[in-house]
């Protein structure tokens, strides 16, 4: 069984090893054993935070294989971004040139950098591995945090988005880094990712362009990756478009990826989930998988099955409820997996 929960600091080891299996493109999970521990850290601090609206909180959770007690994924929620500096990203936009006289119409499209998205939630560090990526896998550890959200609705603010990983080979080259980055920040592709991924970001502000720049005036490898998600990155693109995010044009200003974004009591989870009393704990002979959670502390979230009356009453497998910490009389949150 998996389970997702807050991190705690003995899973530095464990996040460790699964911090070297990811590929060098992705940002927000370096395996850097000083930028983790300063992650744990600032997770319990924000979850012990009696809140009232977002701050500069973190909630960094990891899903657990129960059975060989280790950690396989993780995932996070920046409550709110551009607290301590402004956030930037590109953003896409399309300009119509017309010479009527020569019957010429063209359409140019620019990048600008932006810092829009100040003031909303993130969600981030999303990372599976690899012998883990189940459908099942990558749904409850994408979704689980909306079930969070529902549940403390005051940790989050009403719009989030999602960066995706744009496009970049397995040795660490990024097409769209080559065509526009380098010319600006003076350092290849890996070490601007390790710079950001260990919470360097100053230098973005001091060396992005300040100009737009014309996206037909790049190389067409460029071209081609601008505002597109890596391959590997595309079952995670949809499982966020199931939920109602959307790409509005904006993008990462390294890689190119997109930028994901939705109202927050909009998502499918967070509007469709509901509570239910635990009636029984017991073997149940269910035949639908649901995705549900504890509402107390500590937070703790799976994918089982559940057998549901009419009264807001649900009787759990007994592997279920010791997972998340409840008994008869409790309240949970859950929403079918039925689409």
């Amino acid at each position: 069984m998996y389970i997702i929960r807050p991190v705690v600091r003995s899973d530095l080891p464990d996040l460790l090893r699964l911090a070297t299996t990811a590929d060098p493109g992705i940002t927000t999970f370096p395996a850097d054993e000083a930028t983790l521990t300063a992650s744990i850290n600032r997770s319990i601090h924000s979850f012990e935070q009696n809140v009232s609206q977002p701050g500069d909180e973190y909630y960094f959770f990891v899903m657990e294989d129960t059975a060989q007690q280790c950690v396989v994924g993780c995932s996070a929620i920046e409550a709110m971004i551009g607290m301590q500096q402004p956030y930037y990203f590109y953003k896409c936009s399309q300009m119509t040139m017309r010479a009527d006289e020569l019957g010429v119409i063209k359409k140019l499209h620019f990048l600008s950098s932006v810092n829009d998205y100040d003031g909303f939630s993130e969600l981030c560090t999303l990372y599976l591995h690899p012998d883990y990526r189940s459908h099942e896998g990558g749904r409850l550890l994408s979704w689980s945090r909306f079930l969070f959200m529902a549940n403390e609705p005051h940790r989050v603010a009403d719009r989030i988005i999602a960066e995706l990983r744009g496009v970049s080979s397995a040795e660490g080259i990024s097409p769209f880094w080559q065509g526009i980055g380098r010319h600006f920040f003076a350092m290849d592709f890996l070490q601007a990712v390790y710079l950001t991924g260990t919470g360097h970001r100053e230098f973005i502000h001091d060396l992005m362009p300040d100009h737009p720049i014309c996206v037909e005036l790049l190389p067409e490898e460029t071209q081609a990756v601008v505002g597109k998600p890596h391959p590997q990155t595309m079952p995670a693109k949809t499982l966020l478009e199931q939920q109602g995010f959307s790409y509005q044009g904006y993008m990462d200003l390294f890689d190119g990826g997109p930028t994901l974004e939705a109202f927050t009591h909009q998502l499918h989870t967070v509007a469709k989930s509901q509570l239910y009393s635990v009636l029984a704990v017991e073997d149940c002979t269910g035949d639908e998988n649901y995705l549900l959670s504890n509402v107390n502390k500590p937070f703790r979230a799976c994918i089982s099955k559940a057998e549901i009356d009419g009264s807001q009453q649900v009787t759990l497998p007994i592997e279920t409820a010791k997972q998340l910490m409840v008994q008869p009389n409790d309240v949970i949150r859950m929403i079918s997996l039925r689409r």
